[in-house]
């Protein structure tokens, strides 16, 4: 299992494995992300499966309009694309 580095008060909602960041230019599904109650975790695994990259995206940076959050769920075929204002992750 992956140290997500967690703060004392966070805690995980979400995880889910297969994820590929399409901002790369060829995703490939083997990376994780996890949703928690202060912020997405993006989990870059490498080649032989472990852990190259952790990148956190605190939610208080994803941008409000109308007191709504700038995220969007798209689902297409087998995958569903979560964009957040510049990134796309397709799990």
């Amino acid at each position: 299992m992956t140290d997500y580095n967690l703060d004392i008060a966070e805690a995980v909602i979400l995880q889910t494995n297969n994820v590929a960041c399409t901002t790369n230019s060829l995703p490939v599904f083997k990376d994780e992300l996890v949703l928690t109650n202060k912020n997405i975790i993006y989990v870059c695994i490498g080649v032989f499966g472990r852990v190259k990259e952790i990148k956190k995206y605190p939610l208080e940076q994803i941008k409000m309009y109308n007191n709504k959050p700038q995220v969007l769920i798209l689902k297409a075929k087998e995958a569903v694309m979560l964009i957040i204002t510049q990134l796309i992750f397709t799990i």
